[in-house]
């Protein structure tokens, strides 16, 4: 199973309006999160979700240092 279907830590909002994004769109998504430990684009893995002013938010872990990085999908 890849990152894309997993869904470990999605609150039930976030679930819904991340699996109603198509599942390239979200390959995409995930492969381009700013790690600002690593100074540039990265893959988040470890991730989480969850909705916050009416938008997606992922939080999770650079998948090259480890540090904690986050994505808003609006």
């Amino acid at each position: 199973m890849s990152n894309v279907t997993q869904l470990p830590q999605f609150t039930p909002n976030a679930k819904k309006l991340w699996l109603d994004i198509p599942e390239n769109i979200r390959s995409q998504l995930l492969a381009n999160v700013y790690c600002g430990q690593c100074g540039g684009e990265t893959t988040i893995v470890n991730y989480s979700g969850s909705v916050k002013s009416g938008v997606v938010v992922l939080t999770g872990q650079c998948i090259t240092c480890g540090a904690e990085v986050a994505r808003v999908i609006d």
